[in-house]
């Protein structure tokens, strides 16, 4: 469980740090800026880790974020 809450915080900040400084927010005032993006037949680990990432982003923040293919 920690290697994947590990890997979560990662890839998030890898993902925010390649804004080349504009500012990017997943969630703001309490509402969904973005999608957690799915392929079209993930692998059991990858809808884990989706909904594993969705649950607590709305723990912290109280928006939910919407998982896509």
């Amino acid at each position: 469980m920690n290697k994947i809450l590990s890997l979560i915080a990662c890839l998030t900040t890898f993902a925010l740090g390649q804004t080349n400084g504009a500012e990017t927010y997943l969630i703001q005032d309490s509402k969904a800026k973005a999608e957690i993006v799915l392929s079209a037949k993930p692998a059991r680990a990858a809808e884990f880790g989706a909904q594993e990432l969705q649950t607590y982003l709305e723990k912290i923040s109280g928006a939910r974020i919407k998982i896509v293919t």
